[in-house]
């Protein structure tokens, strides 16, 4: 407990030396009470008294270290309760309770929530898209998060049941009915430009990987990343001011239709063959296709 000044007079010498550049002992003892002079500028302080004061001023908490030695998290030795009162000797620590039973799925699914917000409030506060670390963390991690499927159930769970729709709601309000109808001619023009772009960069591909045909088409028209970085994109341009709200309808009717539309398609007439769907009735080699209904060679 700390001393007062007159508990501190009571230790000194009391005979007003002045070799402590005081008039006093007692105005000497009000100062080092309030910690701006210390003990051994009074020269004729008894070794009892240095003690006793060591002792009262020493900190009510010990110093506790954990973590890593290289660079351990120190706790304590802190002699005031508010940072106002004296400076704050050990930088506040941040701790995290993680409980040993739980499954390594749910454990990872927390990490990467808690991972996505706060790389998601970094984004707004640089006055992007909160939404845009998200997706290019998921682009990322795709490789080494898709061979843990429990890990990509809760993953699911958590962005189609939580995130996904109330970003594409918050984006979805922001559309202009009226102003689509008003320009259907460059809402076509506009989802041409973009259908054509998607072939001219993904067909070619598929087929340079030796792609069948029906199979370079149904990857063609089910590449719809554009969907949600148009959207982010769309969504940002017009919070930031750079587009305004027809711009911004024209854009996210086209960034929607171009994925619904080629994806009717490809479900429609491109889907591919897959072992399941042939089946040999006869026993002589005929393969039926019981998806289409008719027989193949």
């Amino acid at each position: 407990m700390a001393l007062t000044g007159l508990d501190i007079f009571k230790l000194l010498p009391k005979n007003n030396c002045k070799k402590c550049g005081f008039p006093t002992c007692l105005a000497f003892a009000m100062q080092l009470a309030q910690k701006k002079v210390k003990l051994d500028a009074c020269p004729e302080a008894s070794e009892q008294a240095r003690q006793t004061l060591a002792a009262a001023s020493a900190p009510p908490m010990s110093l506790v270290k954990f973590g890593p030695p290289s660079r351990p998290a120190q706790v304590g030795q802190e002699t005031v309760l508010f940072r106002h009162e004296e400076t704050f000797y050990r930088p506040t620590g941040l701790a995290v309770r993680v409980d040993a039973s739980l499954p390594p799925a749910e454990l990872e699914a927390k990490y990467l929530l808690l991972f996505l917000f706060g790389m998601g409030a970094l984004a707004a506060w640089a006055e992007s898209e909160a939404v845009l670390p998200a997706y290019l963390i998921g682009m990322v991690l795709a490789g080494t998060v898709g061979r843990d499927h429990q890990l990509i159930r809760r993953l699911r769970t958590l962005t189609f049941g939580l995130l996904t729709p109330f970003y594409f709601i918050r984006a979805g309000s922001f559309v202009s009915v009226p102003a689509l109808i008003a320009a259907p001619v460059v809402f076509v023009l506009l989802l041409l430009a973009k259908m054509a772009t998607k072939f001219a960069a993904v067909y070619p591909a598929t087929r340079l990987f030796a792609h069948s045909r029906r199979d370079g088409m149904y990857t063609t028209l089910l590449m719809s990343t554009g969907l949600t970085f148009g959207t982010i994109s769309s969504v940002f341009g017009l919070t930031a001011g750079l587009i305004d709200r027809v711009q911004y309808s024209l854009l996210i009717g086209v960034v929607i239709m171009s994925a619904v539309i080629p994806t009717f398609i490809a479900q429609k007439w491109f889907m591919p063959l897959h072992s399941e769907d042939i089946v040999d009735i006869n026993g002589n080699g005929e393969e039926y296709d019981v998806r289409e209904g008719n027989f193949g060679g």
